[in-house]
């Protein structure tokens, strides 16, 4: 059965071996493209960058003079809004007055109610408290502070003159306003009342236009920043130090893999043939030498359980009666083997040996005995008592005294041999390397 076992496993390493030669054809195949590939780039090499050179300094060019493009439109714009701007700062600055005086009143009460004056009885009064006679009159109760009341004039055909003064607790005051809210005549003031009454609307839309004007050129400035940004990192792609580099990377990376496949490689399957035939010589006397090991160890089956000879158990007999009480009264009359099933697999190289003996015991009488005793390499090295065989021995504990004794059968006749692996086994078979090369491209 293990001779058929070896043979199918013969079979499959042959199976395998064409295998691998025929994916080692394949190789060779691709070995050749792959040279194939390499000295068409070899060729095309210096070709291929002095066109990307070209590519580079063209681009390089393009993205410059787009660049110089971008920055003179973009400040030409900026340059255009900052004399709108100039322009409206001279229009602030005319206005100045008006300007100022609507920012006060916008701080003060715009979208908050007010009495304003308008009939000659509570103008002649106001007039008498605020000292002041402009056309527009207005009475502005402060709730922040209690009892406090502003009264505010203003020219409103220029918007210039403005006066503002802070009364406290005041029974006319009190009562004009009071009337007002009584009539609810207070008016809530609008943006648009203090642009009328402070004749500032052209100074205000200036500044207005001003704010939007500076958003603008922030807005560009960023743009600009941000484009040049870009710009810079598409010119940092195509820069000749950039490209110099790649190609050299290039150069390096190609001149190794032309030494590799065109050199070392096929050098690694030369040596290997070499090797493989020089293997192949030795096959015939691996095997030569299995199959003497193989008549050894089948002639050494079965010597565990064979009986011993006549000769053998009183050689065994005469090493044994040593360990009786008196072994010159001792006397050999029936011998032969003990099967014992775990002992005998685990150690084919020791035989058990049962010895019938009679003996004289203390009393000087004879008493028959059987004894088994475990013979190796012709030395009785342990023996026992076959009445306790079953009671305090067995098979099992025979085998755990030899091992915790350290017996072993590392004897070769009583090792199966192993089959020698082929030549193609025992050498390393050579792989080549993953082929992927391409020249750097943007």
């Amino acid at each position: 059965m293990k001779r058929k076992n070896l043979l199918l496993t013969r079979v499959l390493v042959t199976i395998i071996i064409l295998t691998f030669k025929q994916a080692a054809f394949s190789q060779l195949t691709n070995l050749s493209e792959i040279q194939n590939d390499l000295s068409r780039k070899k060729i095309e090499f210096t070709g291929y960058y002095n066109s990307l050179t070209k590519e580079c300094g063209d681009k390089l060019d393009s993205l410059t003079k787009l660049e110089e493009t971008l920055l003179r439109n973009n400040s030409h714009s900026i340059d255009s809004i900052n004399n709108v701007i100039e322009k409206n700062n001279s229009i602030i600055e005319t206005n100045r007055v008006r300007f100022e005086n609507f920012n006060t009143l916008r701080s003060r009460i715009e979208n908050k109610s007010v009495a304003l004056i308008t009939d000659n009885k509570h103008k002649k009064k106001f007039n008498q408290l605020s000292a002041a006679d402009y056309p527009v009159k207005i009475i502005f109760k402060d709730t922040k502070i209690e009892g406090v009341y502003q009264l505010i004039s203003i020219d409103n055909l220029n918007g210039e003159l403005m006066k503002i003064q802070q009364l406290g607790e005041n029974k006319t005051i009190n009562k004009i306003y009071t009337s007002f809210i009584e009539g609810n005549e207070l008016k809530n003031v609008l943006r648009s009342d203090l642009l009328v009454w402070t004749n500032s609307k052209i100074a205000v839309d200036a500044n207005e236009e001003n704010l939007k004007l500076n958003e603008k050129i922030n807005s560009m400035r960023i743009f600009e920043k941000n484009k040049v940004s870009r710009f810079n990192e598409k010119t940092s792609t195509y820069n000749l130090q950039v490209l110099k580099s790649k190609r050299i990377a290039d150069s390096t990376k190609l001149a190794e893999l032309i030494k590799y496949y065109n050199i070392e490689y096929p050098k690694t399957i030369k040596d290997y043939n070499t090797n493989l035939s020089k293997e192949k010589e030795k096959d015939k006397q691996l095997i030569n030498a299995y199959n003497k090991s193989m008549e050894k160890y089948k002639a050494s089956s079965g010597y565990c359980t064979a009986k011993p000879t006549e000769e053998d158990a009183i050689r065994y007999f005469n090493k044994f009666k040593m360990a009786l009480k008196d072994p010159y009264s001792a006397i050999l009359e029936t011998f032969g083997v003990k099967i014992a099933k775990i002992t005998n697999e685990k150690y084919p190289c020791i035989k058990l040996v049962k010895l019938g003996v009679r003996a004289k015991n203390s009393w000087g009488a004879y008493n028959a005995s059987v004894y088994w005793v475990a013979v190796k390499d012709e030395e009785v090295i342990e023996y026992g008592d076959m009445e306790k065989w079953d009671t305090y021995t067995g098979d099992y504990m025979v085998s755990m005294r030899l091992e915790m004794n350290s017996i072993s059968c590392n004897n070769a006749v009583f090792s199966e041999p192993i089959y020698p692996k082929t030549a193609e086994e025992r050498l390393s078979q050579p792989v080549i390397k993953k082929y992927n090369f391409n020249f750097f491209k943007y």
